[in-house]
């Protein structure tokens, strides 16, 4: 009986060991909070004209394989939509960063899915939110290696487009509106964000450096997603290049903000 008490105790300290060793594995993520990449994959997602036009509709679906920095190596299509819509569903998983598997703390290979619904009228939805259907492309033609770039190697630096505002300065602050809660405790501070500025303008891969409390980093954020760039250039082609965005919040009214070319800072891109 004895032996009998001293296997079953056994069993299960080696099954909870087990457990917490598997629970230790964390399969890759995008570098983005779940929160950006909502917000991402509703600036990013398109809806081919012919797709609509042919109604086609479905479920897509991925599997890839990132090696030890979060460089996907190898995808594969699991399910499929049509060759239009497969082409799209690529084209944006190719603009997410990837943070590697971890098992134990430590970097390793990983495996990894992907998924994307197309639905015609949850796409009408999203247009009215987001303001518009199709993504225009700012500048033409565009480097489809997906490279992301520093500033320093760019043979022209990428620039907000601000229609009526002479800076980047008068813009945002003509857009910012102090938190309600920080404006309450008296909160202040420097918002700064990470962020890739696309080839098709928007900004993607948005990642908090310093935030602020109160709804300011909030805030910020609000403003970043909703300018749009003249991507930068290399020969002769628009291409992928890492920004940063500093935003001040001062109660006594003080307007000041940052834009930081990517000269020496690569935000954990690869």
């Amino acid at each position: 009986m004895r032996k009998l008490f001293f296997l079953i105790i056994t069993t299960l300290f080696l099954l909870a060991g087990y457990g917490l060793t598997a629970q230790s594995y964390r399969p890759p993520k995008p570098f983005m909070t779940k929160a950006m990449y909502r917000v991402f994959i509703r600036m990013h997602f398109e809806y081919p004209k012919k797709a609509l036009r042919n109604n086609e509709q479905g479920r897509f679906a991925l599997h890839f394989t990132s090696d030890e920095t979060g460089k996907i190596i190898r995808k594969n299509i699991t399910e499929s939509v049509s060759a239009t819509v497969d082409s799209a569903a690529l084209r944006l998983f190719d603009k997410i960063i990837w943070l590697p598997a971890m098992q134990d703390g430590t970097a390793i290979p990983g495996e990894g899915n992907f998924s994307l619904k197309y639905k015609i009228k949850k796409f009408e939805k999203l247009t009215k939110k987001r303001g518009y259907k199709y993504i225009v492309l700012p500048y033409q033609p565009v480097d489809f290696s997906c490279r992301i770039y520093k500033s320093k190697m760019l043979d022209k630096q990428p620039k907000p487009i601000l229609g009526q505002y002479k800076s980047l300065k008068d813009y945002i602050y003509s857009q910012l509106s102090y938190p309600a809660e920080a404006r309450k405790f008296s909160l202040t501070g420097t918002v700064q964000l990470s962020f890739v500025i696309e080839t098709n303008g928007l900004p993607s891969n948005i990642h908090i450096v310093n935030g602020v409390g109160g709804g300011c980093t909030e805030e910020a954020i609000t403003i970043l997603e909703n300018l749009r760039w003249m991507p930068g250039i290399k020969a002769h082609k628009a291409v992928r290049v890492t920004q940063q965005l500093k935003i001040s919040f001062a109660l006594n009214r003080r307007k000041s903000s940052e834009y930081i070319p990517s000269q020496n800072t690569e935000g954990g891109f690869h």
